[in-house]
């Protein structure tokens, strides 16, 4: 958008009707003419248009401003300048003086207009006054006679003549000159003093009021990080929604920052909590909502053993199906992660365990000899068997064996829980004489051993000749199993 003035600015009177006063009109008539960069004239409209007189033709802070709502038609706007913000006493005594122009948020537009000289028709109000001195600045011959004679007659005696500040211009005036007390706020006009009247750096904090600066006394740009006290904002201070992420830097926010309850699953990014961000244990039953974490939530293998609490995470907080094998790490979960009964058919997915996900069954083992032995009436240790009980119970022992004997000899074959005793045993003997060759004899002999406690079993299986056979014999082909029977299931 670029702005041509046609009409610059001329003083024109507010009232329809002409009023000729001895006072100077108060506002500026200002015409000009918006259109597009091919010199098109903007639609009609209504736009928020910001005049400023500035005394740099670039930069600077306005020593006036004001915004009006204007009707633009055709491309052409007019307004008042100063009808909504006063000018400052002795604003066009100033040269040079430049007029800024802004639409809305739109920069300004350049360049900058330099004041004519027509606007310096506010210097016609020393029309009324003898160079700039109104007529009480002097006294007539009598005054002055008056005076001549009180200073005669007392030499410490003023004149009654008074010296007006914009006759002094150079020097200092002596304490005497002054009133007793010095010049205070009752001796200065409100609004006397101008930014030209300060020094550079002349008034500090402590000159300033509390509350006297407000928003609009701020240039665009004027307050940085670095005029805020730390820890001076607080909540209050801040327009709702003001602050967004990418206004935060990294790590700036801790738990000191946050009040009870701010943070929401709302507030936090799917997938950007990790365990390391909660503490162990930090997480229980009642803090999950039924169905609240799936597997989609957890990152593969991140959840240990000991970020979760003993009997925390039960069958009703998992959502059926939604636990994978990929999202449990090796050993992570057991017996002690899982509550007595939480575990059920519709918690495990269908297909979902395979035989490398479970151990072989403790209880249940066998072994087996088929060499040949040759055993006298001492009772010897054939095989050895050991099997681990997981829990209270009962094992059951099988033997099964083949005995050579001959007519005369007796043969036995026992379970037991010690290598040096026969045990609940079996017997294979011929007492004919027709099979003087000798024969072989299956022999079979079972036994039920009690578990007390969980832990290693050891069944042993026993031979010998019996005391009455008539020599040694012969095993072979033997094999011994066992198998753990728990008490309850």
């Amino acid at each position: 958008m670029r702005v041509v003035v046609f009409a610059f600015l001329a003083m024109i009177f507010v009232s329809p009707t002409i009023v000729w006063t001895a006072e100077i009109n108060p506002v500026l008539n200002y015409q000009g003419y918006l259109s597009d960069s091919t010199g098109v004239p903007l639609p009609d409209s209504v736009l928020e248009i910001t005049f400023g007189i500035y005394q740099d033709s670039l930069g600077g802070i306005p020593l006036w401003c004001e915004t009006q709502s204007l009707e633009v038609k055709r491309g052409i706007l007019h307004a008042y300048l100063g009808s909504v913000q006063s000018f400052p006493a002795g604003l066009f005594e100033t040269y040079p003086l430049y007029l800024g122009i802004k639409s809305g948020n739109e920069p300004e537009f350049t360049p900058r207009h330099l004041l004519s000289s027509s606007v310096y028709a506010f210097l016609a109000a020393n029309s009324k006054k003898l160079e700039g001195y109104p007529a009480s600045h002097f006294v007539d011959s009598f005054g002055l006679q008056n005076a001549i004679g009180i200073h005669t007659a007392d030499e410490s005696a003023h004149h009654t003549k008074t010296t007006d500040a914009s006759e002094l211009t150079s020097g200092t005036l002596h304490s005497d000159r002054l009133p007793q007390n010095g010049i205070d706020s009752l001796n200065v006009r409100d609004g006397g003093i101008a930014t030209v009247d300060l020094a550079d750096s002349a008034v500090t904090s402590a000159k300033i009021a509390s509350g006297a600066i407000t928003s609009e006394h701020l240039s665009v740009s004027a307050f940085t990080g670095d005029n805020i006290t730390d820890g001076s904002l607080t909540a209050v201070d801040l327009a709702d929604s003001t602050i967004t992420g990418n206004k935060i830097a990294p790590a700036t926010i801790s738990s000191v920052h946050l009040s009870a309850s701010s943070l929401t699953g709302d507030n936090i990014q799917d997938g950007s909590l990790t365990g390391a961000d909660i503490a162990d244990g930090s997480i229980g039953s009642v803090d999950i909502t039924g169905n609240g974490i799936t597997s989609f939530n957890i990152a593969d293998g991140t959840i240990t053993g000991d970020d979760i609490a003993t009997a925390t995470i039960s069958g009703i907080k998992i959502i059926d199906g939604s636990i994978g094998s990929a999202d449990l790490g090796y050993s992570i979960v057991g017996t002690a992660q899982i509550v007595d009964n939480a575990v059920r058919s519709i918690d495990v997915k269908d297909n979902s365990l395979t035989s490398a996900d479970m151990l072989n069954e403790p209880g249940l083992d066998y072994v087996s000899s088929g060499w040949m032995v040759n055993v006298d009436t001492t009772v010897t240790n054939w095989m050895t068997l050991t099997i681990a009980a997981p829990s209270v119970g009962y094992v059951i022992a099988y033997l099964n064996c083949v005995a050579q004997i001959s007519s005369g000899e007796t043969a036995q074959a026992g379970i037991s829980n010690s290598a040096t005793i026969l045990g609940s045993y079996g017997a294979a003997m011929i007492f004919s004489t027709a099979l003087g060759t000798g024969a072989n004899m299956t022999i079979s002999v079972s036994e039920v051993f009690p578990v007390a406690a969980a832990g290693p079993v050891t069944i042993y299986a026993n031979v010998r000749a019996a005391a009455i056979s008539s020599g040694n014999v012969d095993f072979s082909q033997g094999r011994l199993q066992a198998i753990f029977i728990p008490t309850a299931y």
